[in-house]
């Protein structure tokens, strides 16, 4: 490296320090990851957290491991796999996107702390990942991983434990999870396909990308840092936690969670090489962590974020709603012992129940051995 600049306490590269003072840092690192995809800022932001990470420490006898996990669950051509490609790329990550096993998990523990897994979906891989996750051997590794949607588009209408196939405990460990939707919309199709075109005709670098052995040696450089909380920043993501808490409708959040948002804040002080985390960091880990439970965590029935749609499988709301459909289910069937499906459905709507909901809870109601299917089309109480 070039000249060092001295500050009042250590000595800093200064291509390093010339880059932490640049008012567009964190939009430039993340246009740094992955510039030949359009667009996903959201989640190239995802990516930079986990590529910094919070401060691993030990509170009395307990770890805290300080590492952020970040799952997106992307739909055909989201270019989920090239975002995976680059963050290994700058991250020296192990690239798993062959065979994923608890034991090569295990082996590669003890030489990389930075893992991306691509297809998360094949189920011996989210076995080999739950599991691992489950044991003693995790400790302070990275997951970046990714996954399709159940049947292959994300649908809005249906709660995240419809639209995955991915074990509620597992889920648990992602601190960010974003979902990926190829959405047609002119506007930004437009933009695409300049994006796309200019990409193809020309071979310069663009200005603001970071060169990647700059943009290594400047993450090597910050995850030394460890910076402390401010008291603005405590009082910041303490006031959060129990805001939402405190909301009129369950505990969405817990303190596993919060965890989840120190993390967050650190990272974000980290990357500007701060020793102290700020109420702005504070702020910036807000932000991101609420865009991600609103995507995967709302509960359409209730207007308001839940969490445990993603712990549990099922919003707060699904236990009511599944005694109404039951109750609906034993009065229809009283005259001749069976009814058609679409009646309970026709039921249900009336009192407010949407169709997907219907059916979901109708798909409860067999997995819970409450009914069964004497014909197609029909149920029948058992």
């Amino acid at each position: 490296m070039s000249s060092t600049n001295v500050n009042e306490d250590n000595e800093i590269p200064q291509e390093i320090f010339d880059l932490s003072k640049d008012p567009l840092l964190y939009r430039r690192i993340v246009g740094s990851i992955a510039p030949s995809i359009y667009g996903c800022e959201r989640v190239k932001e995802g990516i930079m957290y986990w590529l910094f990470g919070g401060v691993e420490r030990v509170v009395g006898d307990v770890k805290k491991r300080g590492a952020i996990n970040v799952l997106l669950v992307g739909e055909p051509s989201t270019a989920k796999t090239s975002l995976l490609a680059s963050a290994a790329t700058i991250a020296g990550a192990v690239l798993l996107d062959g065979r994923v096993t608890y034991s090569r998990l295990v082996r590669e523990e003890g030489k990389n702390t930075y893992f991306c897994i691509d297809g998360l979906e094949r189920s011996a891989y989210m076995k080999a990942l739950n599991d691992f996750l489950h044991s003693l051997n995790y400790t302070n590794q990275k997951f970046l991983v990714s996954t399709c949607p159940k049947f292959g588009k994300w649908n809005p209408d249906l709660i995240p434990s419809e639209n995955l196939d991915v074990f509620p405990s597992l889920l648990a460990y992602f601190d960010l999870i974003f979902v990926m939707r190829d959405v047609a919309n002119k506007q930004s199709d437009d933009l695409l396909s300049e994006f796309v075109l200019q990409a193809h005709s020309r071979s310069e670098t663009k200005e603001n990308i970071i060169p990647i052995n700059i943009l290594r040696s400047y993450i090597a450089y910050a995850r030394k840092i460890n910076p402390i909380l401010t008291s603005a920043a405590r009082k910041k993501l303490g006031e959060y936690f129990v805001a939402v808490r405190a909301a009129d409708y369950g505990i969405p959040i817990t303190p596993r969670h919060l965890e989840g948002l120190i993390y967050l804040a650190e990272a974000h002080a980290r990357i500007a090489l701060r020793k102290e985390v700020t109420e702005e960091d504070a702020q910036a880990a807000v932000k991101i962590f609420n865009e991600s439970m609103q995507q995967v965590c709302f509960d359409t029935a209730t207007g308001k974020m839940d969490r445990d749609i993603l712990d549990t499988g099922a919003a707060k709301s699904t236990p009511e709603k599944l005694k109404i459909a039951y109750a609906v289910v034993l009065e229809l069937v009283k005259e001749t012992g069976y009814i058609k499906t679409e009646v309970v459905y026709q039921e249900l709507e009336k009192k407010g129940i949407s169709r997907d909901e219907a059916e979901a809870l109708i798909g409860m109601l067999y997995r819970d051995n409450k009914i069964y299917e004497p014909r197609p089309k029909y149920l029948k109480r058992v």
